[in-house]
């Protein structure tokens, strides 16, 4: 990686400059401060059942947005796939997947408008990656 070809279009410099612009446009991640409380539920493989240990390779998270589209994202650090089960929706909203960091480019950040549709209620997240949905 070089700092000084900015300029230079590559796979990594897109995806950077989406991931700018992706919290540009989401002011749930413009905090200026640690998100409390309800602002975020914790999970593990299963829903508000997080793995406090030191060396657990996994978490997700939601981020509450006052919006109801709320992110949710999950971290494998693990030579496996990971199941985690998504918190179940109580609208007529669907998960997104935004961010997939084990796919190719293009295809590792889907802008608006390509979103992936999650239709079940399980994410597989394979080995090493991370990925971020949307409610909406």
């Amino acid at each position: 990686l070089n700092w000084f070809l900015w300029d230079q279009k590559s796979p990594f410099t897109d995806f950077v400059r989406n991931m700018i612009c992706f919290r540009k446009e989401h002011p749930i991640l413009q905090e200026d401060s640690f998100y409390q409380g309800e602002q975020i539920i914790w999970h593990g493989i299963n829903i508000e059942d997080p793995n406090w240990e030191e060396k657990s390779p996994i978490i997700a998270f939601v981020i509450m947005s006052p919006d109801e589209n709320h992110l949710y994202v999950a971290f494998n650090a693990t030579p496996n796939p990971i199941h985690f089960n998504l918190p179940e929706i109580k609208t007529n909203k669907k998960w997104y997947q935004i961010v997939s960091t084990d796919a190719p480019p293009p295809d590792d950040f889907l802008t608006e408008g390509k979103e992936k549709l999650i239709e079940a209620p399980i994410y597989i997240l394979k080995p090493y990656s991370s990925a971020i949905l949307k409610l909406n």
